[in-house]
């Protein structure tokens, strides 16, 4: 080849790409910035499989989509509302649909999101039987739009409803959405009801490590049925029963299948202690420890016990459900309600339920030596008699707290005594903002120094040597 036929060849390839580079640049030139962004690959959405995630419009970053009116039933409304405090129906699982699209699933009913009609609803189940439940997510460089692939529209959000809009538009900030991943928020007393109606609840009304777990018949008593959930930033929770306050996990820590669930003092490094809340569709979810293994059952009956799996096929379906706080004792329960009625169920309700206590009975120091559930019956004979001990104080104020959704438990121990040795005595710890204090309505009452509420071990007005927690 001669230089010449080199020189005619590299002209021709420059003046091929000096077109290219301005065919582009016209393109720039008549397109909307936002345009081209949209335009952008459909993004890698693996990181949100099989988690949750919130969907909320970059123009109203309170706003999140979520159900409304009758939320189980197919055709009901989807809707962008201020975060909630369940967060039930506010939360999504995004799920592959095949061709680079995806089903947006409710994590609360497994419903799908669809376009019908010209609103935008939940219908079906678990997978989508067209295109008006599949959708393209498609990255934007403030968040992602998601398009209906049906008919092309995209998701609009805004206070007044959520609706689909031409997908021909320039994209405005109500049609672009940020997914973040987010742990179910379920902090307060829950139960488990299974698909054949049992609740998981404890074999015995017990305080003690080691008491077994097992299913009953939902609806006959409430005894060992409710669970405090606390939820952590990572998404697990610990899951404590509401009679012992003792938590859910294997028995021996074991890792392995077919272990005995128990309850035991809650540790909170223990991973065995430590539950993801899995969905599985059509509002169930699976209870999966860190450690590994998935909480099932020998079968969905009545007096069925908990066991571990490892194989997630084996695993137990449960409905999570709000729930009421019980404390094992009907009468206590309902003298507990009459009492939120005269404290109140607002503001500073763990300040008022104290000063409750401590300014409404008087300290007397008689025999009382219950066993089993001593907390509630310690507390029973208090608030039925008016006096007690620091046990029955201690007991009484950890009930309180309870009942208004405080994470709190019995103290025994030692402090100081008149006679420069050491006395028995009960206290209280609660958790708040993940810090511990205690709480000491007897020595409050009979010193009348206002330094024995909510103070930590190293500003509290004595030493307290802790021996148990109950």
């Amino acid at each position: 080849m001669s230089i010449e036929h080199i020189r005619c060849g590299f002209g021709s390839v420059l003046r091929m790409v000096i077109a290219v580079a301005l065919s582009f640049a016209l393109i720039i030139a008549l397109y909307p910035s936002s345009m081209i962004a949209v335009s952008a690959a459909t993004p890698d959405l693996a990181r949100f499989a099989g988690k949750v995630v919130s969907i909320s419009p970059v123009s109203n970053s309170k706003l999140y989509l979520g159900l409304t009116g009758d939320a189980r039933s197919d055709g009901a409304d989807i809707v962008a509302a201020k975060k909630s405090k369940s967060r039930e129906g506010q939360l999504f699982e995004i799920v592959e649909a095949g061709d680079g699209a995806y089903a947006v699933r409710s994590a609360h009913t497994g419903r799908l999101l669809t376009e019908a009609d010209g609103k935008i609803v939940q219908s079906g189940m678990t997978s989508p039987a067209d295109d008006s439940q599949r959708w393209a997510i498609t990255k934007h460089s403030k968040g992602y739009t998601i398009a209906n692939k049906a008919t092309s529209n995209r998701l609009s959000a805004s206070a007044s409803g959520v609706t689909p809009v031409a997908g021909d538009g320039s994209v405005t900030d109500s049609q672009i959405f940020e997914i973040a991943v987010s742990s179910l928020e379920l902090d307060g007393y829950y139960s488990f009801t299974t698909p054949a109606g049992n609740v998981i609840a404890l074999s015995k009304a017990s305080i003690k490590d080691g008491a077994f777990m097992v299913l009953k018949k939902d609806g006959k008593g409430t005894l060992g049925k409710q669970f405090f959930l606390i939820s952590s930033p990572n998404g697990y929770h610990a899951i404590k029963n509401s009679i012992s306050f003792k938590a859910l996990g294997a028995k021996n820590n074991s890792r392995k299948s077919g272990v005995r669930l128990v309850q035991k003092t809650y540790k909170k490094k223990n991973k065995n202690q430590r539950f993801n809340l899995v969905p599985s569709g059509d509002g169930w979810y699976l209870l999966r420890s860190a450690s590994g293994y998935y909480v099932s059952a020998a079968s969905d009956t009545s007096k069925a016990k908990l066991v571990t799996v490892v194989d997630k096929a084996g695993a137990l379906k449960v409905r999570v459900v709000k729930a009421e706080y019980s404390s094992g004792m009907p009468k206590l329960d309902a003298k507990l309600k009459k009492l939120h009625k005269k404290i109140g169920t607002k503001g500073n309700t763990m300040k008022k339920s104290f000063f409750y206590v401590a300014n409404n009975y008087t300290h007397r120091n008689h025999p009382n030596n219950f066993k089993g559930d001593w907390i509630s019956r310690y507390a029973w004979d208090m608030i039925r008699k008016k006096h007690g001990h620091c046990k029955n104080f201690a007991a009484t104020v950890c009930i309180m707290f309870r009942s208004y959704g405080y994470d709190a438990q019995v103290v025994t121990g030692h402090i100081p005594s008149r006679s420069r040795g050491w006395a028995v005595h009960g206290w209280v710890e609660a958790k708040v903002k993940g810090k511990t204090y205690l709480f000491d309505a007897d020595l409050y009452l009979q010193l009348r120094r206002s330094g024995w509420y909510k103070r930590t071990y190293k500003n509290a007005p004595v030493n307290y040597r802790v021996e148990k927690r109950w």
